[in-house]
């Protein structure tokens, strides 16, 4: 489908992109404003196309279901939701002197994905319970999306503005990890996705998972140790988001140690929800002894560590 000019969509409904076979295309040569009751969906494989042009969403705009991406390529201002749910995947990729621009909501529900490739800004709100890949070409968002999962985590409520998380408010042990690709070993892909040196990282996962790799074990308890007592971010092991690697932290990581989110779907997805029979324990290690910790000088604070169900 190509629209030559400006269009608005008004009224009520849903617009499908739905091809027969092969992949669905819609064309846009301006803009496609799409008002508050207007849905755009795609049935398969689609693209919607447009270098110079716009979409402007106040409705939403969702890929729903195993199979069904939703490849956005023209500048996006979202007013209202941008979703990916039920496996399946969004893109959004804009040219370096065009952006994604969010102030609405981005929903990224359990084993579905929502990828970024361009400058991408955001003063509205999202909820991740999968995972968020953001390939930044000139503004590295970072500090910016770092900044909104500290207010989105309320306390270990993750119910705040910013980036929340359903799936992290309703079970204590997950989270909304996030990490530049620098620091968790500078994969070539994540979750089926290319990457490099300018890919930031959400994922839903386990507190305690450090390098996001959906399992916590000696890997991220290393992390954690060497930087103990010393200001951090999720990487390094700050699970709270206070800026400061402690106890807190510390006491997050055990009470996952040695547990993964169970099974990987299509493109290594992790499948998981709120209840406990979707995280497993992997057998046979603890928790490292607190002598391990008196490593880094830490062994007098561990002792001291308690459950709690919020940290």
């Amino acid at each position: 489908v190509f629209l030559g000019s400006s269009q608005q969509v008004s009224g009520a409904g849903t617009i499908v992109i739905a091809p027969a076979s092969g992949v669905g295309t819609l064309s846009i040569e301006n803009t496609l404003s799409l008002d508050p009751q207007v849905n755009l969906v795609t049935g398969g494989p689609a693209f919607i196309v447009g270098s110079f042009s716009t979409l402007s969403n106040r409705g939403t705009v969702a890929a729903t279901g195993a199979g069904r991406i939703l490849d956005i390529n023209t500048r996006i201002v979202n007013h209202g939701t941008l979703t990916a749910e039920n496996s399946g995947k969004l893109i959004a990729r804009v040219s370096n002197s065009s952006l994604v621009d969010n102030r609405g909501l981005i929903n990224v529900g359990p084993n579905s994905l929502f990828v970024v490739r361009g400058n991408f800004v955001s003063t509205g709100s999202m909820n991740i319970d999968s995972a968020l890949i953001h390939d930044y070409t000139t503004t590295n968002s970072l500090a910016a999306l770092t900044a909104m999962l500290q207010t989105g985590y309320a306390n270990g409520e993750w119910n705040g503005p910013g980036i929340s998380s359903l799936l992290a408010a309703a079970d204590d042990r997950l989270a909304v990890g996030i990490a530049p690709t620098t620091a968790i070993g500078s994969p070539a892909s994540f979750l089926g996705e290319a990457t490099d040196s300018t890919t930031v990282i959400l994922r839903n996962t386990l507190y305690g998972d450090a390098d996001l790799n959906a399992v916590v074990n000696i890997r991220d308890f290393a992390r954690l140790a060497a930087g103990f007592g010393s200001a951090g971010s999720w990487p390094t092991g700050d699970m709270n988001y206070d800026g400061i690697v402690s106890t807190a932290d510390f006491a997050m990581l055990a009470m996952n140690y040695n547990v993964s989110l169970n099974g990987f779907a299509r493109q290594g997805l992790a499948q998981h929800a709120a209840s406990d029979a979707t995280i497993a324990p992997r057998g046979g290690a603890s928790v490292p002894e607190p002598a391990a910790m008196a490593i880094v000088g830490t062994a007098a604070l561990v002792t001291q560590l308690r459950p709690r169900r919020r940290i």
